[in-house]
């Protein structure tokens, strides 16, 4: 039997056993034998996670404290109004040019004309080499790396558009449906997400999503969030043969990247889409294509590894456990897109 700690949420994944902190958002994953330990032994011991900083926590402000705090546009602020399924929108002020102009660029497929009065009203404001987060006027997070804003600013209007208490976790995924359910892209950066995507779509999948999935709290599902698909220029040639529209899209600077962001029509439906598999692509060039299935921890360990992060309100691990623990996993590398892209769609569109 297992017994919770103070503090600690436990939840089995296949044989291992995932530990989570809700306090500092600490995640942790026992293997068979650690979770057999931990079982047999239930040490005070083993409850000593290494805690990695937490979300900062929201202050009620009676009167806004920064100096940087925006009482007005400005001429380097960037403001639109984006919507979804369900009909709620969101007020988004940049208040920094360049990030702006970056942002206009992803999230213009659910960018609409202003409307009455908006859910919320997001202010992204630059303080020396770092940014805040307001929302309706309250601080919500500060101090957050330029490496790291556009994932933020994108994670609030998600939480926003669909419910934070309706998400569970942000995947580092791509979604696509094919009417049976949806097909996940999951992994870091750079094995190929993307690409598959675009290929996946022009089948006539159903696009829900790029690089920042919301997951259901039922952790069976994903809400449809679909931003702008981002392409790399490694894979411009091939994705420019699906989408021509493509080659006229301005080119984005993102690290030492070049990023054109390309809007696809994507779901409009309110309702979150079941999880049919699990894909964790790996582009190698000249590899030989492989295939094999993962057991529900390897899943678990996969999504995490990838970036995929626990959201929303309250805070639990538990969903995303459930979504290892209940949907097929593959992981699939590949050095030639065709058979990769046929492995897929047979599993997306098998009964």
């Amino acid at each position: 039997m297992l017994r919770e700690a103070a503090g600690l949420e436990l939840t089995p994944v296949g044989d291992a056993l995932c530990v989570f902190r809700p306090a500092t958002g600490a995640l942790g994953l026992l293997n068979a034998a650690g979770r057999a330990t931990w079982e047999v032994c239930q040490d005070d011991a083993l409850l000593q996670l290494p805690a990695k900083p937490g979300p900062a926590v929201q202050q009620d402000f009676s009167v806004p404290q920064c100096f940087y705090y925006p009482q007005a546009t400005d001429a380097a602020s960037t403001e639109f109004y984006l919507t979804s399924a369900s009909g709620r929108t969101v007020h988004l002020r940049v208040h920094v040019r360049w990030l702006g102009e970056l942002l206009a660029a992803v999230v213009v497929p659910l960018t609409v004309a202003a409307l009455g009065q908006p859910a919320a009203i997001l202010d992204v404001v630059q303080r020396a080499d770092r940014f805040d987060i307001w929302l309706n006027g309250t601080l919500l997070h500060s101090s957050i790396s330029p490496a790291e804003i556009r994932r933020q600013v994108l994670t609030e209007i998600a939480l926003t558009l669909i419910g934070s208490d309706r998400v569970a976790a942000i995947l580092h995924a791509c979604a696509v449906d094919f009417g049976s359910g949806a097909v996940l892209l999951a992994g870091r950066s750079g094995v190929g997400k993307s690409t598959l995507t675009a290929a996946l779509v022009s089948a006539g999948g159903d696009y829900l999503g790029d690089d920042l999935v919301p997951l259901d709290r039922a952790g069976r599902a994903v809400h449809p969030f679909p931003t702008a698909l981002s392409v790399k220029s490694g894979s411009w040639q091939q994705v420019a043969g699906w989408f021509p529209a493509l080659d006229e899209l301005p080119i984005h600077r993102i690290r030492d990247l070049a990023v054109r962001y390309l809007p696809l029509a994507g779901s409009r439906c309110a309702k979150a889409n079941c999880v049919k598999t699990i894909i964790f692509p790996s582009f190698e060039p000249r590899a030989e294509f492989a295939v094999h299935q993962l057991a529900p921890d390897q899943s678990f360990a996969l999504l995490v590894d990838a970036g995929s992060a626990i959201a929303g309100s309250p805070a639990s691990a538990r969903p995303l456990a459930e979504l290892a623990e209940t949907t097929p996993a593959w992981h699939i590398t590949y050095g030639d897109l065709g058979p990769s892209l046929q492995a897929i769609l047979s599993i997306a569109r098998a009964p």
